[in-house]
């Protein structure tokens, strides 16, 4: 399987020039809390996350976007030709919630999140998500399904 047969390709697409209040609230009407900042060309820029921007004042949320993004160089990418399993190993190893997908010309055409893995696999293997989060519970803790769907959404 490639990655491009597992990223979500309904993502949301963030510009430099953005503010950070336009961001803020497309992620929040878009229900997505990571987006690619892109050039006019759509190649990647930089990352970033909901969670980054919630320290921000007023003053701050006027700046562009730009100021405040991952800059590319601190990005981890996946190619749409690679396999699956490198976009598992990368969420493990640098421990990520999503990480954007691009094509060989370096245009941003997806977004591989943890739970695209998770329904992915639970398809595969006709496991209700559900059940994969029973056989996690003793791991996590004591957190509720509930409380790990809000989280995921968050982040």
């Amino acid at each position: 399987m490639k990655v491009k047969e597992l990223m979500d390709t309904n993502f949301l697409k963030v510009y430099p020039d953005y503010t950070v209040k336009e961001v803020s609230e497309l992620m929040h009407k878009k229900k997505r809390y990571s987006a690619p900042i892109v050039d006019e060309h759509d190649k990647l820029m930089g990352w970033v996350n909901a969670i980054d921007l919630l320290i921000l004042n007023d003053e701050d949320k006027k700046k562009e976007i730009r100021e405040y993004m991952h800059s590319i160089d601190k990005v981890i990418v996946l190619n749409e030709n690679d396999e699956a399993r490198e976009a598992v190993i990368k969420i493990v190893k640098y421990k990520v919630v999503s990480i954007p997908v691009v094509n060989n010309e370096g245009k941003v055409v997806g977004i591989v999140r943890n739970c695209d893995i998770t329904k992915t696999l639970a398809k595969l293997y006709d496991i209700p998500v559900y059940k994969l989060f029973k056989t996690l519970q003793e791991q996590l803790r004591g957190i509720t399904w509930e409380e790990l769907m809000e989280a995921a959404a968050i982040v």
